[in-house]
């Protein structure tokens, strides 16, 4: 074990037609980025 602290991330994005739900979201791009407590 490192000590590091762990911080629980939620990222949340959308996707326009048949976009993969695995494939990196294009430029500009709106992305909800949520941080949780250590």
């Amino acid at each position: 074990m490192s000590g590091a602290t762990v911080i629980p991330v939620a990222i949340l994005g959308t996707r326009i037609g048949d976009e993969h739900r695995d494939s990196i979201p294009r430029l500009r791009r709106h992305l909800h980025v949520s941080f949780g407590a250590p």
